[in-house]
């Protein structure tokens, strides 16, 4: 019941928003493709808008390079994620979304007292692409041993202190 022109839509946007994402973050013009209206079984008829993406090319050195790096790897999927959040809300009439932020850095791990107790600080990543891709918060994961990681604490700060035993192993995660 939707339109071809639906996925035309929609890959058209994705093909846009690559374009200038991997040209502002690799710091190269990247070269749009062209965009195809082939009569592939799953783009014509969809139940939900659909693309068929073709990004880099395996007999071009310079793609193979792109392909391998973890970097460009994430640049490429977090393009394809803003895309379909964008395509989405415009679907349902939304302007007002907000772009899921980008990981921490600077990350460490500080000893403040002789009894266990650590400091953890990290500093956001400011994402020059996305303007509503700022963080309200951060979840701080810990892991014991070899233990799955804990359900997470939420604060509203870029530092957390944390009680710890000794002869154990810690491992933290923020996001």
């Amino acid at each position: 019941g939707i339109s071809r022109m639906a996925s035309h839509d929609f890959a058209q946007l994705l093909a846009k928003n690559l374009t200038s994402d991997l040209s502002a973050t690799l710091g190269i013009e990247w070269s749009r493709r062209e965009t195809w209206n082939r009569n592939y079984s799953e783009t014509r008829v969809p139940l939900v808008p659909s693309a068929i993406i073709e990004l880099l090319s395996h007999q071009n050195f310079t793609d193979v390079r792109y392909a391998h790096d973890p970097h460009v790897k994430f640049m490429i999927a977090r393009s394809l994620y803003k895309s379909i959040l964008q395509y989405v809300n415009y679907q349902h009439d939304i302007t007002d979304y907000q772009v899921q932020p980008l990981p921490v850095n600077t990350f460490a791990a500080q000893f403040i007292d002789e009894k266990g107790c650590v400091r953890l600080t990290w500093e956001p990543t400011i994402d020059i692409l996305e303007p509503t891709a700022h963080p309200t918060g951060y979840v701080v994961y810990t892991r014991k041993g070899a233990r799955d990681f804990d359900n997470g604490v939420f604060v509203h700060t870029n530092e957390y202190e944390i009680n710890i035993e000794s002869d154990e192993q810690y491992s933290f995660k923020v996001v």
